[in-house]
């Protein structure tokens, strides 16, 4: 995962995911709809298995 200016810049989806549950935002946004969320705020988003 890398940070820049206290955001997110680059990360895998396990990354994420994990980032997603830790700070409860799985009470809030499913998912989906928090990587869709991160994506159109400019993180880039890789898959470890490609």
């Amino acid at each position: 995962m890398n940070v820049k200016n206290g955001k997110i810049t680059e990360c895998t989806e396990a990354e994420l995911y994990d980032y997603w549950l830790a700070r409860g935002y799985d009470d809030i946004y499913s998912f989906p709809e928090y990587e869709e969320r991160c994506k159109a705020a400019g993180t880039t988003v890789t898959d470890e298995d490609a």
